[in-house]
């Protein structure tokens, strides 16, 4: 390994490792072996796990030339465990039974062969990124397509096939690309108005060999109605409106200046209201909103006006919450003034 970082020991990942036990390996192409780096160091009675793209070289960890990822988690070795214990073939809650040592020696002849093919799958991957693929959106019956056509012939080679399928829907109703090769368009399955979306992959084979990836490609055509089907198959439920909400309200930090509302709510004999959600912390997010970054709090409100409006919010919404909504309406009518 040319300009490698030295360090005490290597390992790669063990061949059975890779799959669970009795999964069929084959249809999974370039998937398998695909990779990230861990270093695993020691410094006094703290263990450092650092995952990511770097390899182990001094362009990449000591110089500083390249463009990495690299995520670090560290704790007490007498929790984490010590790198000892880690790689110990015989613990097992460590890593060693997964591991086998890399040994340069080692290194397996070059199958050219398959080296071959990936250049050619490589070909088909550019040509598809070179095509200035477009999709128009319509509507079909009770669903709605994507036609995806591209500005220049999409030229595979005799040899690759590929197919592509929106993201949402699933690899198993993928369909053929060919027609982009004489410059046609291709329609993707059909699919629900909530699960319309730019993002569609692709798959390209030659032989037993194939590469899959994602592109987010120019769309036109989306129906205005799309935004408001993905909030709904979201926030279809009670359960999903309280996480979604949260989720709004997610960031704002620890503490929060109650006086406003919590005044409010003395006003409004509202203690009953308050108890509905003592299992949740959306209280505590909501009054924290208010004290903090009150503008969450008319993402909320426009989430509320959409639910709000089809018969069934009885259905979404818990008991009660417009009730304790309204006192924080009133705090923020009070707030703007």
């Amino acid at each position: 390994m040319g300009g490698a970082v030295p360090f005490q020991s290597a390992y790669v990942l063990h061949d059975a490792a890779e799959t669970e036990d009795g999964e069929d390996h084959q249809g999974s192409g370039a998937e398998i072996g695909l990779h990230a780096k861990i270093y695993v160091y020691q410094i006094g009675n703290r263990t450092h796990i650092a995952l990511g793209s770097a390899n182990a070289t001094s362009a990449a960890l000591i110089a500083e030339k390249n463009i990495e990822i690299l995520a670090e988690l560290a704790g007490p070795a007498s929790r984490v465990g010590s790198v000892s214990r880690l790689f110990n073939v015989d613990a097992d809650d460590g890593l060693g039974q997964y591991l086998v040592r890399w040994n340069q020696d080692d290194i397996h002849e070059i199958d050219t062969a398959k080296q071959a093919m990936q250049r050619l799958l490589e070909d088909a991957r550019t040509a598809i990124l070179a095509a200035g693929l477009v999709l128009t959106c319509r509507k079909d019956g009770e669903g709605w397509v994507l036609d995806l056509a591209g500005v220049e012939n999409v030229a595979l080679g005799e040899t690759a096939t590929a197919e592509a399928w929106p993201v949402t829907v699933g690899s198993e109703r993928a369909v053929d690309l060919l027609p982009l090769a004489s410059g046609q368009s291709v329609m993707l399955p059909v699919q629900a108005l909530s699960s319309l979306t730019s993002l569609v992959a692709f798959r390209v084979k030659i032989g037993s060999e194939s590469i899959s990836f994602t592109l987010n490609l120019p769309v036109s055509g989306m129906p205005e109605e799309r935004e408001r089907a993905i909030l709904r198959s979201v926030v279809n439920n009670r359960e999903g409106f309280l996480r979604y909400l949260l989720l709004l309200l997610a960031g704002l930090g620890d503490g929060a200046d109650v006086g406003t509302v919590a005044r409010a709510f003395n006003s409004s004999s509202s203690n009953q209201l308050a108890s509905t959600f003592d299992d949740m912390p959306l209280l505590e997010e909501l009054v924290r909103a208010f004290s903090r970054e009150p503008k969450r709090l008319r993402k909320v409100q426009r989430l509320i006006d959409d639910i709000t409006k089809d018969c069934e919010a009885d259905k979404i919404l818990p008991a009660g919450f417009l009730s304790l909504w309204q006192v924080f309406n009133e705090a923020m009518k009070h707030h703007d003034h």
